[in-house]
């Protein structure tokens, strides 16, 4: 069977505790641009990090039941998700090192009700 990309989630996040070394971040997950499938997604992120460690945890609904491993998350370079062709690619830094949003540890497996939650 071959895994299908479907992008399905987008967000913007917004700074609620801005420092210079410091951050918490929160988003609400809604559907992604030009997604035209039949399942309604919600949820939120929250993401915090200092000079030297992140933490992000997911909550989502009305995903794909039963999917994974292989269903992933990750945050894009754009800073809207009113079209799809302004959402950009994957976000990391520095862009010459290889892109953290491509590996297992951003991957959720959803339960029965399409129901996911995470944290990396």
């Amino acid at each position: 069977m071959k895994a299908v990309n479907i992008l399905l989630l987008c967000s913007t996040i917004s700074r609620i505790t801005p420092t210079v070394f410091s951050s918490d971040l929160r988003a609400t997950i809604g559907t992604y641009p030009d997604y035209d499938g039949d399942l309604i997604v919600s949820g939120d992120i929250e993401i915090t990090f200092d000079e030297y460690v992140i933490d992000f945890r997911f909550n989502g609904k009305g995903l794909e039941a039963g999917c994974g491993p292989g269903c992933g998350v990750h945050i894009h370079t754009g800073t809207t998700c009113s079209d799809a062709d302004l959402v950009g690619g994957h976000y990391w830094a520095p862009a010459d090192t290889e892109d953290p949003w491509i590996n297992d540890v951003t991957y959720y497996d959803s339960d029965y009700f399409g129901n996911a939650i995470g944290q990396f």
